[in-house]
């Protein structure tokens, strides 16, 4: 909600548009529409600059809106295991988005492409990974929720107050959660144990140009979906990842 209930211990949240489509590009400026194939194999800084070619407003995914999405997804099915729920495109390349444009369904799949729909969002998960910005670093973690402060490096961003796990591949159990940065949060406890279907996927490096990216890609499976975390080097470009549009209200 975005106002205040009684009691204390409450949140505020900023409204938000998140793109329906995931993003695609004309070469300077991303776009979420339909028919047109996803972009790939950017940077970060790429899909960040060329989302805030739109004016201003304008932005990718950001660690902000991810969480909140995220916690509403958990509260709407009560599994961090998304792909319990929906599987996530699974063929071997990104795809176009609104293959048929039944984005007026709830919750289903695009009988053409077999990307799954969440609440009008298309590959809310699934089809490529999406960059994630407002957040950077491994170990101690760079954060923000102004999108005209994101960058690769930490410049004028916050400190998060816990650091995350710092071992390769293990499970997302906990996430934390900073008061003096609500709705910036990221996994805080992990587990290498088997029954935890949800993957958590760390970038094994003390470097603070880490960056992440969230969702899944077409090999990922079960381990990729709502409640996966990834990172990697901010210079990474890789066919599996993609972004998604954003804009202030």
């Amino acid at each position: 909600s975005n106002t205040q209930g009684s009691g204390t211990g409450w949140y505020q949240t900023k409204a938000f548009k998140y793109g329906a489509y995931g993003a695609s590009s004309d070469g300077t400026v991303l776009k979420s529409v339909s028919g047109a194939t996803r972009y790939a194999n950017i940077t970060r800084e790429t899909a960040r600059t060329q989302a805030m070619a739109n004016g201003t407003g304008y932005y990718q995914r950001d660690l902000y809106a991810g969480t909140i999405l995220m916690f509403l997804w958990w509260i709407e099915f009560a599994t961090k295991n998304s792909w319990s729920i929906m599987t996530g495109y699974l063929g071997s390349a990104a795809i176009p988005t609104g293959g048929t444009d039944n984005l007026g369904f709830s919750n289903g799949y695009n009988p053409t492409g077999g990307q799954m729909i969440w609440h009008g969002i298309e590959d809310f998960y699934g089809n490529v990974l999406e960059w994630e910005d407002g957040i950077t670093g491994y170990g101690v973690q760079y954060v923000s929720d102004d999108y005209t402060k994101y960058n690769d490096t930490g410049t004028g961003m916050n400190t998060l107050a816990f650091n995350i796990p710092t071992t390769f591949g293990d499970n997302l159990i906990a996430i934390g959660w900073d008061s003096s940065n609500p709705f910036l949060a990221q996994p805080i406890e992990t587990s290498l144990d088997n029954n935890y279907t949800t993957g958590f996927c760390s970038f094994a490096s003390t470097s603070n140009g880490a960056c992440a990216y969230r969702g899944s890609v077409w090999s990922g499976g079960a381990s990729n979906g709502v409640s996966y975390f990834g990172r990697s080097n901010a210079n990474w470009a890789k066919a599996f990842i993609g972004c998604r549009l954003l804009k202030t209200v």
